[in-house]
């Protein structure tokens, strides 16, 4: 995904604020994610791909968010 793709996937999940709330479970134990950090991605950080394909079930996979990273038959999250 490119910058735009990026930030029109963020609106689409109901916003910065929205996706910073819902990877909290995701962040390392005494550490936070602000909706700024989120606000300010160009692209979706190595350590939350696998959270975004989750929250979205499936929506926005591992290999359309950071195709430079998962490609081929990594396995993708399917919503039941």
């Amino acid at each position: 995904m490119d910058s735009k793709q990026t930030q029109d996937m963020i609106r689409d999940l109901g916003g910065a604020a929205t996706v910073a709330r819902a990877l909290q479970p995701y962040v390392p134990e005494g550490q936070t994610l602000s909706r700024p950090a989120v606000a300010q991605w160009r692209r979706v950080p190595a350590e939350y791909v696998v959270a975004i394909e989750t929250i979205s079930l499936g929506k926005y996979n591992r290999r359309l968010v950071r195709p430079d990273l998962f490609w081929g038959d990594a396995p993708v999250f399917k919503a039941a």
